[in-house]
């Protein structure tokens, strides 16, 4: 499989966030779950430094 900047990659089992954050460093869109709550400390980690908040 491969995608194209701005496409949409879909994670439905996001686990930590990895696949996440890569789509979002390859300037790809993404929709991710995670169905364990236990993996959200993780997912916001990877991802919080990526994005701009203010």
């Amino acid at each position: 499989m491969y995608s194209c900047v701005g496409d949409v990659v879909l994670d439905p089992f996001s686990g930590s966030g990895t696949t996440l954050r890569e789509a979002k460093l390859l300037k790809r869109n993404f929709i991710g779950y995670e169905l364990y709550e236990n993996y959200k400390p993780l997912i916001e980690q990877k991802l919080g430094n990526l994005f701009d908040f203010e």
